[in-house]
């Protein structure tokens, strides 16, 4: 009798860092990956600020991405820095080392789903 046969796709390790509205950790951010932070005042309630991040990336026509806060700043195992909206990358990685739900770039305890 034929059976069918277990496939495994192999685990992915990349590094990553969650982009927060934060001056401190969004100059910290924007080093790691090369970026440029920028921000851009309402012109009708100068403290309503938008922030953004530059991030190099080689594959996109314009030869970088927009990180905007929230997102993550994910480095692939070949070096290349993406951006990735929360809600995809929270879905598609765990933590390294930890079990449970943990995400990368989280402080405190392991996040349970």
């Amino acid at each position: 009798m034929t059976k069918p046969l277990v496939y495994v796709q192999p685990a992915v390790h990349v590094e990553a860092m969650r982009f927060m509205a934060d001056n401190l950790v969004m100059t910290e951010v924007a080093r790691w990956c090369g970026g440029k932070v920028g921000s851009e005042a309402k012109p009708s309630d100068h403290t309503d600020v938008a922030y953004w991040i530059r991030v190099p990336d080689l594959d996109s026509p314009s030869g970088a991405d927009t990180a905007h806060p929230g997102e993550y700043i994910v480095k692939d195992q070949e070096g290349r820095f993406k951006v990735w909206p929360a809600r995809k990358f929270e879905e598609t990685f765990r933590r390294a080392g930890l079990r449970g739900a943990a995400l990368v770039g989280e402080a405190g305890p392991e996040l349970k789903r």
